[in-house]
C-alpha cells in the first residue's frame, strides 16, 4: 500500500519533470506594472495582474495566487455552460511562472502525447483502413475500444485528481476536466501497438524485433509525456498500461472470430447496435456521486463504442451487398511487404483526403440537427449539448453514422472517383 501511495505522490511527477528541465522560478509581480507571460495549454497567454500583487517561489515553497484573477476566471466558468468542453484554457487560470530548459523535449512530448488524442485516432485509424489493412485496423480498434471504454469508465467511477500544482508544473490544461486514474493515454498506447504488432506477425512477413521495438517506444514515448506535461502520476501510467495488457490477453484469442461474426450473421448489426448502446447507458459505471453530470469522460466513450459499431455495420453491409469477396487466401500467410510506389502514395493521399472531407462535413452537418432533436426529446428549453442524455444520444447516433461511412460510404466513394483499394474488399478473413 505505501508502494502504491508512493507511485502516486505528485513528486514524482514533478521530480521527472525537473529531471527533463521544467522548474517553478522565483519571481515577483507588482499589479499595476503590467502583465506577464504565462504558459498555458501550449500557447503563451499575457494575464493582466492589475489588481492584485502576487510573490512566485519554488516548488518547495509556498505558491501565491492572484485571488482576484482566479474568482474571476471561476466566475466565467460558472457562468458559461459551454465550458464544459474540453478547451485550450484551464478552468482556472495557473498563473505560475516556470522556465522549460530544454525546447526540444517540450516539442518532444507534445507530439508524443498527441498519439492518444480524439484526433489522432480520427486521422489514424480511417487512413490505415483506406490505404493499409481493413482487417488489421477493424480487429485492433476492437481491442482499443474495450480498453478505452473500461478506462474512461473507471476514470469517472473512481474519479480520482490529476496531480497537484505545485509541485507539480501542468504544461497541459486540455484534459483537466477529467479524472486521472488510469490513464487512457496509456490504455491507448498499449493497445494500439500491441495489437497491431500481433496481427503483423500473423500476417506479414516482417523483422519481428524491430516491430517489438517500435511498440514499446510507442508506449513509452506517450507514457513519459503525460508525466512531463504534468497531468498524470506514475501509478496512473502503470494501472492504464497493466489494464490494457489484460484486456489484450483476453480478447485477442477471440477478436477474429468476433470480426467475421458481425460480417457475416444476419442479426449482427441488431446484436452489436443494442450492445453498444448498453455499454454507453446501463452498463457504463455508476457515478460514485449519483450525479450524472460527473460523467466527465462518457461522451468520449460513448463516441468510441459508437464509431466502431458503425464500422461494423459498414462491414456487413458491404458482404451482403456483394461488394465484399469472401476469399480464403490463409495459404498464402504470411504475405510479402512491397514499398510502395509514387503512385500508390498519391492515391492514398487522394483517398485520405476525399474521406476526411467527407467525414467532417457529415459531423459539421449532423451535430447540431442531432442536438436539438435530443433537446427536444429531453422536453429542455434551449438545445443543450451537454446535458447528459442530450450527449448519450446526439453522439452515439453522429458517430455511429461516421463509423458507417468510413467503412461502407467512402470506400464507395472511393470507387465511384477511380481510388478505391481493390483489396479493401478481399480483407475479410
Amino acid at each position: 500500500m505505501d508502494l502504491l501511495k508512493d507511485l502516486n505522490n505528485p513528486e514524482l511527477t514533478a521530480r521527472f519533470q525537473q529531471f527533463c528541465g521544467v522548474h517553478y522560478s522565483r519571481f515577483e509581480s507588482r499589479c499595476g506594472n503590467g502583465d506577464t507571460t504565462v504558459r498555458s495549454g501550449g500557447t503563451f497567454k499575457h494575464v493582466d495582474l492589475s489588481a492584485c500583487s502576487a510573490k512566485q517561489t519554488t516548488s518547495d515553497n509556498n505558491n501565491a495566487i492572484c485571488g482576484g484573477l482566479q474568482k474571476r476566471t471561476q466566475d466565467k466558468v460558472s457562468n458559461d455552460e459551454d465550458e464544459w468542453e474540453k478547451s485550450s484554457d484551464p478552468p482556472v487560470t495557473d498563473i505560475s511562472k516556470y522556465t522549460i530548459k530544454h525546447r526540444l523535449l517540450l516539442h518532444f512530448f507534445t507530439i508524443a502525447s498527441s498519439l492518444g488524442n480524439e484526433a489522432f485516432y480520427l486521422m489514424f485509424y480511417p487512413c490505415c483502413m483506406w490505404n493499409c489493412d481493413s482487417l488489421l485496423i477493424r480487429q485492433t480498434a476492437l481491442v482499443w475500444c474495450l480498453c478505452m471504454w473500461l478506462g474512461q469508465g473507471i476514470k469517472d467511477y473512481l474519479m480520482w485528481p490529476r496531480p497537484s500544482a505545485p509541485p507539480v508544473v501542468r504544461l497541459e490544461t486540455y484534459y483537466l476536466q477529467e479524472f486521472a486514474m488510469p490513464s487512457t493515454h496509456a490504455m491507448s498506447a498499449t493497445a494500439i501497438p500491441v495489437v497491431l504488432a500481433i496481427l503483423i506477425i500473423s500476417r506479414y512477413q516482417v523483422y519481428i524485433p524491430a516491430l517489438i521495438v517500435a511498440a514499446v517506444l510507442w508506449c513509452s514515448m506517450v507514457s513519459l509525456s503525460r508525466l512531463y506535461l504534468g497531468v498524470h502520476s506514475v501509478l496512473d501510467i502503470l494501472v492504464g498500461i497493466v489494464l490494457s495488457l489484460a484486456v489484450i490477453a483476453l480478447t485477442i484469442p477471440y477478436v477474429g472470430d468476433f470480426d467475421w461474426y458481425q460480417q457475416t450473421h444476419p442479426f449482427a448489426p441488431l446484436v452489436i447496435f443494442i450492445s453498444s448502446l448498453a455499454m454507453c447507458t446501463v452498463f457504463y459505471p455508476s457515478s460514485k456521486t449519483g450525479d450524472e453530470y460527473t460523467y466527465n469522460t462518457r461522451g468520449d466513450a460513448v463516441q468510441i463504442v459508437a464509431v466502431l459499431a458503425g464500422v461494423g455495420l459498414g462491414a456487413w453491409t458491404n458482404l451482403h451487398l456483394g461488394f465484399t469477396n469472401v476469399i480464403d487466401n490463409n495459404a498464402d500467410l504470411p504475405y510479402e511487404l512491397e514499398l510502395p510506389t509514387l503512385k500508390v502514395i498519391a492515391m492514398s493521399v487522394m483517398r485520405f483526403f476525399v474521406g476526411t472531407v467527407i467525414l467532417f462535413s457529415m459531423q459539421f452537418l449532423m451535430k447540431i440537427p442531432l442536438v436539438r432533436i435530443f433537446s427536444y426529446i429531453q422536453g429542455l428549453e434551449k438545445p443543450d449539448k451537454k446535458h447528459p442524455q442530450v450527449e448519450v444520444g446526439y453522439k452515439f447516433v453522429m458517430f455511429y453514422c461516421l463509423g458507417m461511412a468510413i467503412s461502407f460510404i467512402i470506400p464507395f466513394v472511393h470507387c465511384m472517383f477511380g481510388l478505391d483499394r481493390p483489396a479493401f474488399y478481399t480483407e475479410v478473413l
